[in-house]
């Protein structure tokens, strides 16, 4: 519960956001681009797990399921390949790089 709280209010109290994943940076960005803009599936899967305390606010902006990990990551390829709904079979064979670079908002995907 105070991770969820955590992410929500991120957005007032930081210029930039670095999300994690087993240690490694898959998206960066100003913090509002990266919170009204996710672009990576984890980034898109934490937003999503906040809770919006006023029913009236709440909307869907992402519906998003996360695979059950059906093989364990192996060490080469995307770290997020054995939970992620778009993984590709690039994917499991070498590590995305940050690229992107559009309003200064960079993502680890090969979806981008």
């Amino acid at each position: 519960d105070v991770y969820k709280r955590q992410i929500s209010t991120i957005g007032y109290v930081a210029d930039r956001i670095y999300v994690m994943y087993q240690g490694k940076i898959i998206e960066s960005g100003p913090a509002d681009e990266v919170l009204g803009n996710p672009l990576h599936p984890y980034t898109k899967a934490l937003i999503s797990a906040v809770p919006i305390p006023d029913p009236s606010g709440r909307t869907t902006l992402f519906s998003l399921t996360v695979k059950e990990e059906t093989e364990p990551y192996n060490g080469k390829g995307c770290r997020y390949y054995p939970r992620c709904p778009f993984a590709m079979d690039v994917c499991r064979q070498k590590e995305p790089g940050l690229t992107g670079g559009t309003n200064d908002h960079y993502v680890a995907c090969f979806l981008y």
